[in-house]
């Protein structure tokens, strides 16, 4: 008897192709959330580096980082939070004024040379690229978190050689857009209402469907 090969039926053959597509669907997805999930422990743990760094930095010259400017100048925090850290930039009282100058400025006696003091390496934390994916100049650096977005930081603002009255919070605000982060319309992301100059961060801070997902060095009470 001859041996008769049974062909697929059109049924059998999107049926699979249902099951294949079924199979991706879900390694995809759990894929993503993986991703996810290791990204939002490395933003974890980078802001734990963050807080050394920056507690480091008030020891030695007495504040926060800060920056000269007001205090929705977005792109100038990020880059004096860099420059802080970085060690490219230090506190320097002069006058009974705070100075953010830099470091070869540092010290007063011109036959000094001075040392660069660096709390954190572009080794241990990302920073921006160019569309080449090369870093920037130094003084146009800011880190990014694991989405290669910007983190944003904010402490009472240098203005007029003082540091800000209205600053209401003992610490600093450190944010992380996180997977959800979306480039700012009016105001930024990162900061709303009054949190830009006096760092008290409402209630309803996480309300928002893009700021769900924030990771904080702070937790509201």
């Amino acid at each position: 008897m001859r041996n008769r090969r049974r062909a697929f039926t059109l049924v059998e053959i999107l049926c699979v192709i249902a099951l294949i597509g079924f199979l991706g669907a879900m390694v995809l997805s759990i894929a993503g959330h993986v991703y996810t999930s290791r990204n939002s422990a490395r933003a974890r743990a980078e802001i734990q580096m963050f807080g050394v760094a920056i507690e480091s930095f008030k020891r030695t010259y007495g504040e926060y980082p800060l920056h000269n400017g007001g205090a929705n100048d977005d792109e100038g925090w990020r880059r004096s939070f860099y420059a802080c850290l970085s060690g490219l930039k230090v506190l320097k009282v002069k006058e009974n004024q705070i100075q953010l100058v830099n470091y070869e400025n540092a010290s007063d006696d011109p036959s000094k040379t001075p040392v660069r003091r660096a709390f954190l390496s572009d080794a241990q934390i990302n920073t921006n690229r160019d569309a080449k994916g090369e870093a920037p100049n130094e003084n146009e650096r800011y880190y990014v978190d694991p989405w290669e977005n910007p983190y944003g930081y904010r402490y009472s603002p240098l203005s007029g050689g003082s540091v800000g009255r209205q600053w209401e919070r003992p610490g600093y605000l450190l944010v992380c857009a996180g997977e959800k982060h979306r480039d700012p319309i009016a105001n930024t992301d990162y900061f709303v209402g009054s949190m830009e100059t006096t760092g008290v961060v409402p209630n309803d801070y996480f309300d928002d469907e893009y700021r769900a997902d924030n990771i904080t060095n702070w937790r509201l009470e």
